[in-house]
């Protein structure tokens, strides 16, 4: 059979289960496995399955391989792009299956969880976690490392572009991502060789959670003398010591950042991320390096902390005041870029 591509379109033609499907591809006949669907228990597996006949079959889907591999039946491992299945995504809520997979940005999933779709507000999360655990469960290995590669590269690119933040409490290094935040890095190399930053402190300051500057003292701006816009990537999230961008709303950025400072999820923190219906890979990667992953599709990550942790977890232990202020400044004393903007 011949490789498919990473990305492709196909006629799905039949049901195999609540997780597989047979399709048709430039007249090959493929066999799918889905990622980011859950199996249900086995008194709810018929009436997923009349779901996937009555909503999938005879219908084109966009599909994503996940590996170019194929496990030992022959069938590719895809993920079924939720912008084309909003329709399935609310008919599989209503079945009581859990979509799993990254649906913090999924405006079906939002559409579907309304008062006027009881069932699926009772069922989606409940059904799953009957048999979920959070000592032991399954997660894409591929994904987990392609993300963890992304955020703590070993060893760095070449190329790569760093910020060595001098503090009054010690240095911060970073690697930026021109790549994938390309705007909020170059917003922030120039403001910092321009010396924007400079004696500019950290204003806010909430201990397991973040540390935020980059406010002149007037709020602040872009270098472009007006807000641009979020820069949401799939391969960056807001792991601890992710630098990202501090915004009042959608495409409201400036000049202000955080760096992220929450510790490894607790038991009780991965349940919630799988009731909001994230990816296991990035469940695992939040349980495993801490963060905030209740910001990510919110705030553009542009970077992230490759020296100094003790640094942030000492700014972010300092005394503050009740709008989270540190009583004793904390001060940016400058920024070193090292490396080119592409």
């Amino acid at each position: 059979m011949d490789q498919v591509q990473d990305t492709f379109t196909a006629k799905v033609t039949d049901v195999v289960n609540a997780t597989t499907l047979t399709g048709e591809y430039q007249d090959q006949s493929l066999t799918l496995r889905l990622i980011g669907v859950a199996a249900p228990p086995e008194q709810y597996e018929e009436s997923v399955v009349a779901v996937h006949r009555e909503y999938l079959v005879d219908r084109s889907f966009t599909f994503q391989l996940d590996t170019q591999r194929q496990d030992e039946e022959g069938a590719y491992w895809v993920y079924l792009w939720y912008n084309d299945s909003t329709t399935y995504n609310a008919m599989l809520l209503q079945s009581g299956l859990c979509p799993l997979g990254d649906l913090s940005q999924n405006t079906a999933l939002a559409q579907a969880l309304t008062e006027d779709n009881q069932y699926a507000q009772e069922h989606f999360v409940g059904i799953y976690l009957d048999n979920f655990d959070p000592e032991n469960y399954t997660y894409d290995q591929g994904t987990y490392d392609q993300i963890l590669q992304t955020m703590r590269p070993q060893p760095l690119p070449e190329d790569a572009l760093t910020a060595v933040m001098h503090t009054s409490m010690g240095d911060m290094t970073f690697l930026l991502f021109p790549q994938q935040a390309p705007k909020a890095v170059e917003n922030f190399v120039t403001h910092a060789r321009e010396g924007y930053y400079d004696g500019v402190t950290f204003h806010r300051v909430i201990q397991d959670f973040m540390i935020q500057g980059g406010n002149p003292g007037d709020g602040g701006e872009s270098i472009w003398g007006e807000p641009f816009e979020n820069e949401i990537s799939q391969d960056l999230c807001n792991l601890r010591g992710a630098l990202s961008m501090a915004n009042a709303g959608p495409d409201t950025n400036g000049s202000q950042f955080f760096v992220v400072q929450a510790p490894p999820l607790t038991q009780e923190e991965v349940i919630q991320m799988v009731q909001g219906g994230y990816d296991l890979a990035k469940v695992k990667l939040y349980e495993d390096y801490g963060g905030a992953f209740w910001l990510d599709g919110d705030y553009t990550v542009f970077g992230t902390l490759l020296e100094g942790f003790d640094v942030l977890d000492a700014i972010a232990a300092v005394e503050t005041d009740d709008g989270d202020e540190p009583l004793e400044d904390v001060v940016i004393q400058s920024i070193d870029i090292q490396g080119d903007l592409p």
